[in-house]
């Protein structure tokens, strides 16, 4: 007999299963972004759990064949599932935080061993029922380690809290740090969810707490997703603009002596373009990208990178003085002959730069103005030293 409270959980993880489809397959067509790849590879593992768990549901209420080795193989499933979408979830927000355990396999995998226990404890279950087993009167019942699987969630919940909350409060002067600083609350919904449903376990709280959360996290990536440059992956202008305003007028100012504007643009980029074709036009572009985040990196120095537009990029980066914006500029040069030279290119690819403090100017156009200003200048002076060289090269002068 079909159980009335079985058709309700049913229902429940039917709804889930369908938030996370539809977020799954509109996510996949920016499967192209690194930063996407984790999100997606998240909501296949919490589909999959959710999939088990409508399985072990069904047959459980007597919707599908309640049958011992079907019960016993859905809620093995769901229980791997459930830690690995913990897991999912854990790498991603490194991920967007840009730590080294989401960079590093060695230690990604490191991070991944309550899954891989899991697994072998599920397989163990089945031979010495200490998780959960079927009775002899065809009933699931729960074992004295069940409680396992959400102490390993637990884990990863608050690891994934845990260090977002510390890596925004180390950056709470920037729009990102507060950022982090708010999603970081979001798995403690699903592990709330998860305590209640342990005491309660007819309480489908877990699963449609998970879609939920997902659905909201999908819907706020959509502004990171329109406010990609598609060609170098790097902020656009709206949304650079956006994160500046907040530097220059919100209740960041205070921390805006630290913080420089930059602006700069391709020496001689038409004559790459017209001499070299387009295609090869944007592979420059992208390399100048390339060089920038490799630039900001070796130098430690957090950066907000942005394509500007056409050859044109801009930067807001943390320096104590313009002695260390200098430094980084000698790097982004360094760099970008590094990247010529891997690609093989029969061209030079170099950039001048105009930079500005935040504190030079009161508002995000002033500052802007101030860096451009600049930029004209060492651009004038860049292309003639530039012309003076080809012309040694070509024997004039």
């Amino acid at each position: 007999m079909v159980n009335m409270v079985g058709m309700l959980i049913l229902e429940v993880n039917i709804i889930s299963i369908l938030i996370a489809t539809i977020v799954l397959v509109k996510s996949i067509s920016f499967s192209g972004m690194d930063s996407h790849k984790h999100f997606i590879f998240a909501i296949a593992m919490e589909l999959a759990m959710f999939v088990s768990d409508a399985g072990f549901v069904a047959s459980h209420h007597g919707i599908l064949p309640h049958h011992p080795a079907l019960l016993l193989a859905f809620k093995s499933i769901y229980f791997v599932m459930s830690v690995a979408t913990a897991f999912s979830w854990f790498i991603y927000y490194e991920e967007q935080q840009g730590t080294i355990i989401a960079r590093d396999k060695k230690v990604c995998g490191f991070a991944s061993l309550l899954c891989w226990f899991m697994i072998y404890n599920v397989i163990a279950n089945l031979f010495d029922h200490q998780m959960f087993y079927v009775d002899e009167n065809g009933q699931f019942s729960r074992g004295q380690w069940y409680v396992i699987q959400y102490v390993f969630c637990f884990v990863y919940i608050y690891l994934t809290f845990r260090r977002g909350i510390a890596h925004g409060i180390k950056n709470r002067h920037t729009p990102e740090g507060r950022e982090d600083i708010k999603y970081s609350f979001f798995p403690l919904i699903p592990g709330a969810a998860g305590l209640i449903q342990f005491f309660i376990p007819d309480a489908p709280l877990v699963n449609i707490s998970i879609a939920f959360v997902t659905l909201i996290i999908y819907v706020n990536s959509l502004d990171v997703v329109i406010s990609v440059d598609p060609l170098t992956q790097l902020m656009n202008r709206k949304q650079f603009m956006r994160t500046m305003s907040i530097w220059v007028n919100g209740r960041v100012r205070e921390k805006s002596e630290n913080v420089y504007f930059m602006i700069m643009d391709v020496d001689y980029f038409k004559h790459i373009n017209d001499k070299y074709g387009h295609n090869e036009g944007d592979m420059a572009l992208v390399r100048v990208a390339e060089a920038l985040r490799s630039a900001c990196l070796k130098q430690h120095k957090k950066a907000t990178i942005c394509r500007y537009g056409g050859d044109e990029f801009v930067l807001l980066v943390e320096a104590a003085n313009m002695d260390e914006i200098g430094k980084l500029i000698h790097e982004i040069g360094r760099t970008l002959d590094e990247k010529g030279k891997e690609a093989g290119v029969p061209y030079k690819i170099s950039v001048s730069i105009g930079a500005a403090s935040l504190s030079e100017g009161k508002t995000a156009k002033a500052i802007i103005d101030i860096a451009d200003k600049r930029l004209y200048d060492i651009k004038e002076a860049h292309h003639h030293a530039l012309d003076e060289e080809d012309a040694r090269k070509a024997g004039i002068g």
